[in-house]
């Protein structure tokens, strides 16, 4: 008896009827379908990433623009005064630990030498 192991299963091939060219054409795999399937998935992938990339920087410009004008409406400019971490989130409703991501990567927003959790336009 001839058997042939195709995905999982063991099919007996004297039973199903079919001559020996015909079996050979159920063993043969379609490489251009697995190539296109793998360059579809990765083209896909990409996109996701870069998608996400992109939402990633418009996210943070939005918010990094909302702790600059919460700024400059409290009067803090040019380092005179400083806001902490926790006044400012309260004034632009973000949580605290991505006010303190934003400011810290921020060109515009530099951070207190003495305290640290206070921050302040640059000049």
């Amino acid at each position: 008896m001839s058997y042939c192991l195709m995905r999982g299963f063991i099919f007996d091939l004297l039973d199903t009827g079919l001559n020996q060219s015909e079996v050979e054409s159920l063993a043969i795999i379609h490489w251009g379908y697995v190539i296109e399937g793998i360059i579809i998935g990765v083209s896909a992938a990409g996109a996701i990433q870069l998608i996400n990339f992109v939402a990633s920087i418009c996210n943070f410009s939005r918010e990094e623009k909302k702790i600059i004008d919460f700024l400059k409406k409290e009067n803090v400019t040019s380092g005179e005064n400083f806001r902490s971490t926790i006044i400012i989130s309260n004034g632009v409703n973000l949580p605290y630990e991505r006010i303190r991501y934003i400011c810290a990567r921020s060109k515009k927003i530099r951070r207190n030498a003495k305290e640290k959790e206070s921050w302040t336009l640059k000049k």
